[in-house]
Formats: structure tokens, sequence, C-alpha cells
């Protein structure tokens, strides 16, 4: 996957009310359909994180 390759992928909520979909139901839906680990979550969040800081 493009985050083992260590891309810098994120889960972000773009349009929520549109979408039907806010930041924590993007990563129940991913852990639900997709099978994704705690671990992968966490590599995500961090990711956000790290995004928010590049100027």
């Amino acid at each position: 996957t493009m985050l083992e390759r260590g891309v810098k992928v994120t889960v972000n909520s773009d349009d929520p009310a549109y979408f039907g979909g806010y930041v924590g139901e993007n990563f129940a839906a991913l852990e639900r359909d997709l099978g994704m680990t705690r671990e992968q979550a966490a590599r995500l969040a961090s990711n956000s994180l790290e995004a928010r800081l590049v100027k």
C-alpha cells in the first residue's frame, strides 16, 4: 500500500455534511470495511499531525 511505502497518507473529512462522514467515522469505516489495523490508524493520525505543520 502507499502507507507501507512511506507515502504520507492522511484521512480527512473534506465536506462531512455532503459526504456523510466526520474523521472518526471515516477511520471506523476504514477499520470495518478495509481491515485497517490500529497501527495503521496511528500512522495515519501521525501523518495528519505532521502535515499540518508543513509550510
